[in-house]
């Protein structure tokens, strides 16, 4: 039995819980369903992160080490694993991530525009500038603000011009307005092309959760 997890898999703590694993499994498949529900409507980026990244063979297998105790601590219900899943979806990406689609959080070091652009540009060779030639067919729309205060935003444009946000951890939802700090802030456009990686990962392969550019 491990010192550091005296419930993990092996132990005989773990085989007296098999009536437990079998309800968080089902559990977990209730949460899936409903939650499959919900994303029906969504975006396919929003679609392709929670089904193949936060919902996955990985996520269910958490449950067969360790984090299997996370679970059960949980109640189990339906509710809580469903909880637990949209946590990892919505503090899994912000604004920027979310607009350059792209699991992971993205934090701009200048707060001027200009230098913030040119970052990034250089990290990012999917993102270009929008200029006279309009969008590609592969493309989509970003528009970004920041101010001389370390304020910045990302907004998404969609189709029918429908502008999306996500605001920092909060949910992906339709944009209505600036907040009152960037109202009169400098914006710019960008091009964004959604051929990707939307796990971002480094040169050697390992996965990047955030970035400070």
């Amino acid at each position: 039995m491990s010192e550091k997890f005296p419930g993990g898999t092996g132990s005989e703590e773990w085989d007296d819980v098999s009536g437990e694993k079998s309800l968080i499994y089902e559990c977990y498949d209730e949460a899936v369903r409903e939650i499959e529900e919900e994303y029906e409507n969504k975006t396919p980026f929003e679609k392709k992160v929670m089904f193949e990244l936060v919902i996955n063979d990985d996520s269910k297998r958490r449950m067969e080490d360790e984090d299997f105790w996370h679970y059960r601590f949980l109640g189990p219900t339906k509710e809580g694993v469903k909880n637990e899943l949209k946590y990892d979806f919505d503090f899994g990406m912000n604004c920027g991530g979310f607009a350059l689609e792209m699991f992971a959080c993205l934090f701009l070091k200048s707060n001027n525009i200009e230098e913030a652009t040119a970052n990034i540009l250089e990290q990012f060779p999917f993102v270009r500038v929008l200029g006279e030639e309009g969008l590609h067919e592969d493309e989509y729309r970003v528009i970004y603000r920041c101010n001389e205060n370390g304020g910045h935003h990302f907004v998404k444009v969609g189709k029918n011009d429908i502008i999306i946000e996500k605001d920092g951890s909060g949910p992906v939802r339709e944009f209505t307005e600036w907040p009152e700090s960037l109202k009169d802030a400098p914006e710019i456009e960008f091009a964004v092309n959604r051929d990707h990686d939307i796990e971002p990962r480094d040169k050697d392969g390992e996965r990047i959760y955030s970035f400070l550019i």
